[in-house]
């Protein structure tokens, strides 16, 4: 099934970048040289590749030039200095090492995952992908490989690519957290509210690093709210340690559960800490409107609007405020407004929709750049410029699955 993109889609608060999540720098080394560590003098190769794995890089490089004396092994040096290179957060000196590489059995699929990691860290993303779809078609097992396609298929808008190659992955290692957190993520951005708390609950279940505990948590009570299960988010945010988004998710479970005078109690917490805090000043500003104070209410939107001027759910509670202190002509004015922020929304909307069909339409993506110019959200203008500009790199603007 197609995913359908959320009219809220890049507005909603965004958890660890799903790149970032699916992908371990030099997890290829593991791959390296089977055949040779028998012959290896010492043994070096099999030492200098787990000391890259490792990030041991002062001994990796230690290691790699002792090899790199001797006849025998200096042919595994353009490699292993390579993805000690991509360790150190070097790309573009790695790839031109990586060029020097042999291309043969086992060295050739690790030479062209690392070159395909380079080229994506360079933004290169029309070169890395071709690599990996080679790797893939060669060895569908390779799971480190689905995981790169997945997350360029992420960036360049083809969400169906993406949640099929965390589908297989959930499906070859049922107890990694990383695929069931991404498929959460892509869910979430789609409105697919249930399945979205179903990876993210998953995800945990898996036992995620202690660092991304509470995000997922927060990610998956934020499913649930969405997906009005109150008392179900309210039980999956009881571990999570204080921060500004979980507490506003809880506020939000205490008004619709009845317990108005907690969701006050936290909002005002909340709001000590975090002033211009988004949901929290539009909860506080729906419950104020709720007791008759429209005045604090205007405030509270119009500080929204201050730093989303298109945050159209804000513009028209702002128009209900003036419309119950009698105003019609400011409340005519706002719901105009609104009407014209949401008709860009929509816009954004059907062309994210219209890109997931059409993965290799450039010319979309330039115009998905422009909508999120005008309603000012400039890191998404930014991503789909990127990915116009990759797909015009591999003579795009045709459609089809990225996958043919």
């Amino acid at each position: 099934m197609t995913a359908q993109p959320s009219e809220e889609r890049g507005r909603q608060v965004r958890i660890t970048p799903l790149p970032a999540l699916l992908l371990t720098t030099c997890g290829v080394a593991l791959l390296l040289w089977q055949p040779w560590r028998r012959d290896a003098p010492e043994g070096l190769i099999s030492e200098a590749t787990a000391a890259i794995d490792a990030g041991r890089l002062d001994e990796a490089a230690e290691l790699i030039d002792r090899l790199d004396e001797s006849a025998e092994t200096a042919g595994a040096v353009p490699l292993l200095r390579g993805l000690l290179l991509l360790k150190q957060d070097r790309p573009r000196e790695a790839l031109r090492e990586l060029e020097q590489a042999q291309i043969d059995g086992t060295s050739g699929t690790a030479t062209w995952m690392a070159q395909g990691e380079a080229l994506y860290r360079l933004g290169r993303l029309s070169e890395a992908l071709p690599l990996f779809q080679r790797i893939v078609a060669a060895d569908g097992g390779n799971l480190e490989a689905r995981r790169w396609l997945g997350a360029i298929y992420y960036d360049i808008g083809a969400m169906d690519s993406a949640i099929l190659e965390m589908q297989s992955i959930v499906r070859e290692t049922p107890e990694d957290y990383r695929p069931h957190y991404a498929l959460g993520v892509i869910y979430l951005d789609f409105e697919r509210y249930g399945l979205a708390a179903d990876h993210l609950a998953t995800a945990l279940d898996l036992n995620p690093p202690s660092q991304m505990e509470d995000e997922i948590a927060v990610g998956a009570a934020r499913a649930l709210v969405k997906d009005h299960r109150y008392e179900e988010a309210l039980s999956q945010l009881e571990s999570v340690s204080f921060s500004a988004d979980a507490d506003a998710l809880r506020a939000n479970c205490l008004v619709a559960l009845g317990q108005v005078r907690e969701a006050r109690a936290l909002l005002r917490d909340i709001l000590e800490r975090r002033p211009d805090h988004r949901d929290a000043l539009l909860l506080r500003g729906e419950l104020a409107v709720a007791d008759g104070r429209e005045e604090g209410a205007i405030d509270d939107f119009q500080r929204i609007l201050d730093s989303d001027a298109h945050d159209f759910e804000a513009r028209y509670e702002l128009a209900q405020a003036f419309a119950a202190l009698g105003d019609v002509e400011r409340q005519k004015s706002e719901l105009k407004r609104m009407e014209e922020s949401r008709g860009l929304v929509l816009r954004l909307a059907r062309l994210s929709s219209q890109a997931i069909e059409e993965p290799y339409n450039a010319g979309l993506r330039t115009e998905l750049a422009n909508v999120c110019r005008e309603l000012g959200k400039t890191e998404l203008a930014e991503m789909w410029a990127r990915a116009a500009a990759e797909l015009q790199a591999m003579g795009a603007d045709r459609e089809g699955s990225l996958s043919e």
